[in-house]
């Protein structure tokens, strides 16, 4: 799996952590999370340097671009 540039993640309402082991996927450069949970989605917002800063955001430091999109709240936006 270290030539995957790409990963979407579709369909998963129940989805509120990220799987372990993306961290390892180094040439990950594109995530996608399309009708995930809300939960996962706002620990992905945070910023870096926060406190708060979730275990799930260290995963995915180094994927150059991360997108949601919720089509219920009507919500599609690049986090990173």
């Amino acid at each position: 799996m270290q030539n995957l540039i790409e990963l979407w993640f579709a369909h998963c309402p129940e989805l509120k952590f990220l799987p372990d082991g993306i961290e390892h996927l180094a040439g990950l450069e594109k995530l996608f999370l399309i009708e995930t949970s809300e939960e996962l989605i706002e620990k992905l917002r945070q910023e870096r340097d926060s406190d708060a800063c979730s275990k799930d955001l260290m995963k995915i430091s180094h994927i150059r671009m991360v997108g949601v999109q919720l089509g219920q709240k009507g919500l599609c936006e690049r986090i990173r």
